[in-house]
């Protein structure tokens, strides 16, 4: 991050991270809601899990993936 916005004067918190995909249904534990708000993480919950309870679903996170364009 500091070779990107090395030409800016102040450095402010930066995430690689801008959006996180899980699944509506399963049990991630629990999410740091506050700070993700703070380094601009969306969380997106949709179904991604189908028969296999810790396997996702190729169909459905591609899906989702394509959804983003």
């Amino acid at each position: 991050m500091s070779t990107i916005s090395g030409d800016k004067e102040t450095a402010g918190p930066y995430s690689v991270l801008d959006y996180l995909l899980l699944d509506d249904a399963y049990d991630y534990g629990e999410l740091d809601d506050a700070l993700l708000a703070r380094l601009n993480v969306t969380v997106i919950k949709t179904p991604l899990i189908t028969e296999k309870p810790h396997k996702y679903d190729e169909h459905l996170v591609a899906r989702a993936l394509l959804s983003f364009v």
